[in-house]
């Protein structure tokens, strides 16, 4: 690790952790090189700029070695900080101290160790690290020869040990669907022909199959199964049906909160998924409660604290858009400027799929060219996964650079965008039509029937294509049309 990386996890510690290392070295004097890289690696961004007030303040300490042990005591002090908030960290430990009693010959402290895991990896549905302890188990037996077990509880063992790899292996099978899924939907969206509803129900197929498969019911399995079919009627435009299931997850959660609130990524997932379609079915009353979920959850990182406020942030805004409250939006906004300076530890997902409903909010606020720099980082950013963030991104810049007037940048871009959506399979109306649209606004002197008849056309997609009516909604169209044409 060179030290441009080490800075940047550094710059990634909370205040908290900071102070924690802080204060496991401050009592060492032979910490004071460590100490002081820390501090400078804080402060200077340039790598040889380090280097060199190091040197000055220590200048016998060899640079290499003090970077090298300083990423080691670093890793050690987040591992300590951080032992007792994750059930993998509890039972990594015990594991080490079964080690740890068996090399120094202390059997029966072992035994308690290894019952005391077993219990827990059963406990928290943790399979794979109750067979390395049942593994320590019958290591500790093989020192005495078996001789202190019966065969029916060797047998015991080995079968639960069996039971315990294949239940691992299909909640491996059964979680390896539920990702190729959630993956389709980032990069696809919903899908909008049959072939692809195809696709899925072979999906579907083998979903049902593995999760009929064994006879113990699990946490885990539930909720990869339910996680899995939220999903599937998300991509096939079914909201009524995806928030019936995310009812049922929701619930799973909520009587299972000790075994997640350590790592509350799904349940993250699964505020995110009700709230989306919540929105979709405009239901925006109903959003209130799920948003003081994301709210009174416990912090258990910086990563985790910035994707709860960066979805708080998306869904607030987009329930401020139905009223047009613009002081609600300036507030959220400012949040999101904070946010941004850590942006680093957001997926880019997450953080693009927020970035254009930034750039909607200050359309609204009638700050178009801010509203334009968020469109930019979108179209702008390499390797965009989702295509849908992407596609929506180059449709709604038409939008704004037409607010803009940059006429003679639209004329270009207007053949740009039709070059890219024959590129695509699946092709909105909309796009052809809005595309179209702008160029008639930039040829024609009857601007007020290009309007009208645009209008008209939209409604008629929307009440005639479900999903058309989606992508609709998520470009706010008619909150760009209606006060044109002074329809309230």
């Amino acid at each position: 690790m060179n030290l441009d990386n080490l800075r940047e996890l550094i710059l990634s510690l909370s205040a908290t952790e900071k102070r924690y290392f802080r204060l496991y070295l401050s009592n060492n004097k032979a910490e004071r090189v460590t100490v002081s890289l820390f501090d400078l690696l804080t402060i200077e961004p340039l790598a040889e700029n380090v280097k060199k007030k190091l040197r000055q303040k220590h200048p016998k300490a060899d640079i290499e070695i003090a970077r090298k042990h300083l990423y080691k005591m670093l890793m050690k002090v987040l591992r300590n900080y951080e032992s007792n908030k994750h059930i993998e960290h509890e039972l990594g430990n015990i594991i080490q101290n079964i080690n740890i009693l068996l090399a120094k010959g202390l059997y029966h402290i072992g035994k308690e160790e290894i019952e005391r895991g077993k219990k827990l990896s059963t406990t928290y549905d943790k399979p794979l690290y109750y067979l390395l302890i049942s593994k320590l188990e019958l290591d500790l037996e093989s020192r005495f020869n078996l001789s202190r077990l019966k065969e029916g509880e060797l047998i015991s063992i080995h079968h639960l040990m069996g039971e315990k790899l294949k239940s691992e292996l299909l909640f491996h099978q059964h979680a390896s669907l539920y990702r190729i899924l959630l993956s389709r939907l980032q990069e696809q969206g919903p899908i909008k022909n049959l072939d692809a509803v195809s696709g899925l129900n072979d999906l579907l197929l083998e979903e049902f199959q593995i999760n009929a498969t064994g006879s113990s019911e699990s946490f885990e399995k539930e909720k990869i199964h339910l996680l899995f079919q939220s999903v599937y009627f998300m991509m096939t435009g079914n909201e009524y049906a995806a928030l019936r299931v995310f009812e049922e997850l929701n619930e799973l959660f909520e009587k299972n909160r000790s075994i997640w609130k350590g790592n509350p990524v799904h349940y993250i997932h699964m505020v995110e998924g009700i709230l989306t379609e919540l929105t979709r079915i405009n239901k925006y009353d109903e959003m209130d409660f799920y948003l003081k979920k994301l709210e009174g959850m416990e912090e258990v990182n910086e990563t985790i604290t910035l994707q709860i406020k960066v979805t708080l942030i998306k869904f607030q805004l987009l329930k401020y858009f139905q009223s047009s409250e613009t002081e609600g939006i300036h507030k959220i906004l400012t949040g999101f400027e904070a946010i941004e300076k850590k942006k680093n530890l957001l997926s880019l997902t997450s953080y693009l799929d927020c970035c254009i409903v930034v750039a909607q909010a200050l359309y609204i606020l009638n700050q178009l060219k801010r509203s334009l720099q968020y469109i930019n980082v979108i179209i702008n950013t390499p390797n965009v996964i989702s295509k849908p963030i992407y596609d929506l991104a180059r449709s709604f810049n038409l939008i704004v650079h037409y607010n803009l007037r940059n006429e003679d940048y639209l004329q270009y871009e207007i053949k740009s965008f039709k070059r890219y959506l024959k590129t695509r399979k699946d092709v909105y109306k909309t796009e052809l039509l809005l595309a179209d649209f702008i160029k008639e606004l930039l040829d024609g002197k009857n601007q007020k029937r290009f309007y009208q008849t645009f209008y008209e056309k939209i409604q008629l997609l929307s009440a005639e294509d479900h999903l058309e009516n989606l992508f609709i909604q998520k470009l706010r169209i008619n909150s760009w049309l209606k006060p044109v044409l002074g329809i309230l």
